[in-house]
């Protein structure tokens, strides 16, 4: 999840030509209701995304039931 569209995008296509099923999200509120419709194993969180920072979301993710087990990644630009 990055706050610059194109930054996401690139890396979910790399993600996805590896096989994998991949949800973007733009702001750390988006990062949060997308993990809780998908339920992803990993998370690679942007620090710096608006809205709501990737720590933030981080804690607020982790805070769900289904949150405990995710593999949170820190990125920033």
């Amino acid at each position: 999840m990055d706050d610059i569209e194109d930054n996401a995008e690139s890396l979910a296509m790399l993600w996805r030509m590896t096989g994998n099923e991949v949800e973007t999200a733009c702001d750390g509120l988006e990062a949060i209701e997308a993990a809780g419709r998908h339920r992803p194993r990993a998370a690679l969180l942007d620090i710096g995304m608006p809205k709501m920072n990737g720590y933030d979301a981080c804690r607020a993710i982790r805070e769900r039931p289904w949150g405990r087990d995710i593999v949170m990644v820190a990125l920033t630009g």
